[in-house]
């Protein structure tokens, strides 16, 4: 088998690998972004809005796990 590596063939994905990197990218902005506000307002002493900022937080992130997976099973090409 003679297979060719380049350029253009890395960057030519389906629109369902696409689909979840964009998804994964979301997610890291999302908690990079959430971890990033809540250290700068426990910094400002700002607790309360703080720990509201975790909470949010912890109750996106496994409704946007679930939803991805949900996802991901409909629009897999294989069922």
């Amino acid at each position: 088998m003679n297979t060719t590596l380049s350029l253009t063939g890395i960057l030519k994905m389906s629109p369902l690998v696409l689909g979840g990197y964009g998804l994964v990218v979301g997610a890291g902005v999302l908690l990079v972004g959430g971890a990033l506000l809540e250290r700068e307002l426990a910094k400002r002493s700002k607790v309360v809005n703080a720990e509201m900022v975790a909470g949010i937080i912890k109750i996106i992130m496994p409704i946007g796990f679930i939803a991805g997976l949900i996802y991901f099973v409909l629009s897999n090409p294989l069922l």
